[in-house]
């Protein structure tokens, strides 16, 4: 929904992050997978992994958001609205989730209006491969957050500001094989990731976006 008002949980004095996530994993579930989903307007976010998730892949699916300006709380985006997609580990220093929190995202596309989380991410191993970034006028797109190691790879952001958000607590943010047109800020990774323990075969960058701009979302 645009108006994030209208979700029962949401108080005005907090604003659009008081209300719920369109998708939540959380509490210890595991091997989750999400595939050929739309999900838009989560009044606190489209889809968070946090409280010890782990094995979760999200496959060939859309996010995005409907402009808002209803949000007139506390929110850091204040009249913009809580634009806020993708989160991985809602705090730091979260026991549960070291060692878990073990997430993929691959041909998936951060779509119109989104502001930033694509994803936020603390303490787990985050894969992202074949991805398609196109939000302009975001804050960011992909950060390392607290103990959080990102792999990029073969992924597109095209026209977006920040690419990468690499804290210098995390593990690191590798980058291989990405490309940045139009882009601008932080294209370069640093730091440390990981070897992902399955097999996967990654497409060229060549013919990506219009692949997954095609195909994301319900079939």
């Amino acid at each position: 929904m645009g108006n994030c008002a209208l979700d029962p949980d949401f108080t005005a004095v907090v604003g659009c992050s008081s209300g719920n996530d369109a998708v939540t994993i959380n509490n210890g579930a595991h091997h989750i997978w999400v595939d050929h989903c739309d999900i838009s307007d989560g009044t606190d976010g489209n889809l968070d992994t946090t409280q010890g998730a782990d094995f979760v892949t999200v496959s060939w699916t859309k996010f995005h958001y409907t402009p808002r300006s209803d949000n007139t709380g506390n929110d850091s985006t204040g009249a913009e609205g809580h634009r806020f997609s993708n989160l991985i580990g809602a705090a730091d220093n979260v026991a549960a989730d070291v060692g878990h929190l073990n997430v993929t995202f691959h041909h998936d596309w951060w779509a119109d209006n989104v502001n930033q989380r694509m994803p936020r991410s603390r303490a787990g191993k985050i894969h992202l491969y074949n991805d398609l970034f196109t939000a302009k006028g975001d804050s960011y797109c992909s950060n390392a957050g607290q103990g959080a190691a990102l792999l990029v790879e073969n992924t597109i952001y095209n026209g977006v500001k920040a690419p990468f958000q690499i804290d210098s607590n995390s593990v690191g943010l590798v980058s291989k094989g990405n490309t940045f047109p139009g882009s601008s800020g932080t294209t370069t990774g640093s730091g440390n990731a990981f070897t992902p323990p399955y097999a996967y075969t990654l497409d060229s960058t060549s013919n990506l976006e219009a692949l997954i701009q095609a195909n994301a979302g319900p079939q």
